[in-house]
């Protein structure tokens, strides 16, 4: 146990105001660094614009990203919660087709 008025010494600052000074100017200069290369290395390429998502490009629900979300409300349970879109059911159907023929198949051979 600590007398009263003592501080302890993780709760002190340690170091003189010159140093935090200084360290805070190498972190200034270590962060500008960081944002120049995260700007020179994230500039959009034509060709990486082309990625496939999961739904139809040419879907307008989804944009071709193969999920939409509710319009919720903020306090509803639903907000920010992702479905797969229309554009995608065939090979939801397919997908769920062929994972019950796997496990039938599966359990009549083990």
């Amino acid at each position: 146990m600590h007398a009263l008025g003592v501080t302890w010494m993780l709760y002190s600052n340690a170091g003189s105001v010159k140093e935090r000074i200084v360290n805070m100017e190498k972190a200034d200069q270590t962060l500008k660094k960081l944002a120049k290369n995260i700007s020179s290395t994230s500039t959009v390429n034509s060709n990486s614009t082309n990625v496939a998502g999961l739904g139809d490009a040419d879907c307008p629900n989804c944009l071709g990203i193969g999920f939409v979300s509710s319009n919720a409300d903020i306090e509803d349970p639903e907000f920010g919660r992702l479905y797969p879109c229309s554009c995608r059911f065939e090979d939801l159907q397919r997908a769920i087709t062929n994972q019950k023929q796997f496990s039938l198949y599966f359990r009549t051979t083990v």
